[in-house]
């Protein structure tokens, strides 16, 4: 008969209800520390075949919604209750002016949307959504919410992205913690040591690319992102010397909060350079 002598089969055969329980414990940590975050807000883009530096294959739409528009329900895998779709402003005399109407069937009425928007770039916006579920993503205007199944959104040629995706797709952004600002981190974890706290402008947030090793943490939170911290001597927003090297104090590299628990983001950004 073999004889086994390990510590750890020792105690599963002392103590099995023991060793079944921690056992249990450790995998569903794993579990939930491996599983994507389910961010609920995000981005409608309207051109998904571009690289990093914001140039398209072909010419993008500068519309929110495709041509023919976007059907609307009521809830996730619910019933249909109308659309969104983009006509010319009656109120403007330039053909090249237009406005998003929805035609509610519920009450049979239309009228003008102005949708929850982000600006992105010199004149190009993107549709926000603000809540996924079951397959849909949630858009709110002034009036009303409605959702939009991801599936119609991929048949258009748009996509969704979450915020943190969209930021980390472009690098060319100008990135800054507004308020109270930011906690640099060592590591993808609240809990993990804060190198330094920092706020305004002069503080430029650039992103870098992680090591499979660092995006396998044990203890990563998926709302952190890696960063290179520059802190500048001086920033005007009209100047082109912000980034010459005379101008930087000092560079820190660590890990921040890009969005919060929801995907929203936690920092500010300017518009594409």
């Amino acid at each position: 008969m073999i004889e086994i002598n390990h510590p750890k089969i020792n105690r599963a055969y002392k103590y099995p209800m023991l060793f079944l329980i921690t056992s249990l414990f450790q995998w569903t940590l794993q579990a939930q520390l491996s599983k994507p975050h389910d961010f609920k807000y995000g981005l409608i883009v309207n051109a998904c075949t571009y690289d990093t530096n914001f140039t398209f294959d072909g010419s993008p739409s500068s519309s929110l919604i495709p041509k023919e528009g976007f059907i609307l329900y009521d809830r996730p895998d619910g019933n249909p209750v109308g659309s969104l779709t983009e006509k010319p402003d009656p109120e403007s005399r330039s053909e090249y002016r237009t406005s998003y109407v929805i035609q509610d069937t519920r009450g049979v009425f239309q009228y003008r949307s102005k949708p929850s928007v982000q600006r992105l770039g010199y004149e190009y916006n993107l549709l926000e959504y603000k809540d996924r579920q079951d397959g849909y993503v949630k858009i709110v205007d002034q009036n009303s919410t409605y959702w939009i199944p991801i599936e119609q959104i991929n048949t258009t040629g748009y996509c969704v992205k979450t915020w943190i995706e969209y930021f980390k797709e472009h690098d060319n952004m100008q990135l800054f913690a507004t308020g109270q600002g930011l906690s640099l981190r060592d590591a993808p974890s609240p809990k993990a040591n804060r190198i330094m706290a920092f706020t305004g402008e002069d503080f430029l947030i650039q992103l870098i690319q992680e090591t499979a090793e660092e995006l396998n943490h044990p203890s990563r939170n998926n709302s952190y992102t890696k960063v290179k911290i520059i802190k500048r001597k001086a920033y005007d927003p009209y100047s082109q010397k912000n980034d010459t090297p005379e101008n930087i104090e000092y560079e820190k590299i660590g890990w921040i909060k890009i969005v919060d628990d929801n995907g929203a983001p936690n920092i500010l950004y300017t518009t594409i350079l």
